[in-house]
């Protein structure tokens, strides 16, 4: 199944997913991705706090918890 090979997949191998999907599609919802990538609440949450301290993706369009908040890539 899909969700068992996300499970199995590395940090970087699910940090990497997320910012493909956020590239492809644009913005999204924490929901939005947990549905694309088959996987947990709080694994989704893990990768876009990684990828916020990273400086590679910004929290856009509502507070946090709030269902306006979208995730996207930050660009150069």
């Amino acid at each position: 199944r899909g969700s068992d090979v996300a499970r199995r997949m590395t940090s970087e191998e699910r940090d990497a997913q997320v910012l493909s999907l956020l590239r492809a599609h644009g913005p999204a919802s924490r929901p939005e991705l947990q549905a694309a990538m088959g996987v947990s609440r709080p694994l989704v949450q893990q990768v876009l706090a990684r990828l916020r301290d990273r400086g590679l993706v910004e929290m856009v369009g509502g507070k946090a918890r709030s269902p306006k908040q979208r995730w996207r890539v930050l660009e150069g």
